[in-house]
């Protein structure tokens, strides 16, 4: 039983030695004089308090990250760390970003800087709006008087030429030029589009489903959406076809 006990000892010993020289120590955000940096739990400042705004840090994958252990015996199932954490910092009136190790990896060029969503910021400078990858790399210059973040493979932006809306897809893309005077965003795989009062539908890779013809067009919903045209209610699939003409009085989603 002796022998057992210390055979299960050494081995929890090992795991969790191996476990623990792999994580990292935590941060704190810091003021000092109204200016912003980071301590460790060690006690050990790591960035200077010399910014005026920093935000919270955050990953590029905005998700844990298993360790990696140099042990035969694997078990990095039992914890997790934060893997490329950064922050977003205000500078002389100019966004950057930082990272963990007070590495300046985007410069304080920038008006405003988003947090990363579905692996785009959306950066702007003088007044126009781009985005950047989760490299903080520029994929698109800064050429748009608005833009979206990306809640699927494509997203809307803003022409600053006539204020129409366009749609662009994660390989900036521009699919759709300063078409629309507005477009809503996706909802069961599609977005409302708005042009000279009528309504209609794009996909999530910036096909038209259905031309601006409607008086109203509803949010899809179930793979269906209900549309007015003359006052009557219809219905289109997700092919973008009417299942019924327009000639109910009234109706209700699906």
């Amino acid at each position: 039983m002796a022998k057992k006990i210390l055979f299960l000892s050494s081995l929890l010993l090992l795991v969790f030695t191996g476990c623990s020289n792999s994580s990292e120590n935590s941060l704190a955000i810091i003021n000092e004089n109204g200016k912003y940096g980071t301590l460790e739990n060690n006690s050990e400042v790591i960035i200077k308090p010399i910014y005026d705004e920093m935000s919270s840090f955050d990953d590029v994958e905005n998700k844990n990250i298993k360790t990696k252990h140099p042990n035969v015996l694997n078990f990095h199932w039992l914890h997790n760390y934060y893997g490329d954490e950064y922050t977003v910092v205000e500078y002389n009136k100019k966004y950057g970003i930082v990272n963990r190790k007070n590495e300046m990896v985007v410069k304080p060029i920038y008006d405003s800087i988003s947090k990363l969503f579905n692996g785009f910021s959306i950066i702007k400078i003088d007044g126009k709006y781009g985005y950047m990858n989760k490299k903080f790399e520029v994929v698109q210059k800064p050429i748009f008087k608005n833009a979206r973040e990306f809640f699927a493979d494509a997203t809307f932006v803003q022409s600053n030429a006539n204020g129409k809306w366009g749609c662009i897809t994660k390989n900036m893309d521009l699919k759709i030029n300063d078409e629309y005077d507005e477009i809503y965003n996706y909802v069961d795989g599609f977005a409302r589009t708005v042009k000279d009062g009528k309504w209609g539908y794009i996909d999530e890779t910036c096909n038209v489903l259905a031309q601006p013809k409607y008086d109203y067009a509803f949010d899809f919903s179930k793979g269906f959406a209900k549309v007015i045209l003359n006052g009557k209610t219809a219905y289109l699939n997700s092919k973008g076809k009417e299942i019924t003409k327009s000639i109910f009085s009234r109706g209700e989603n699906f």
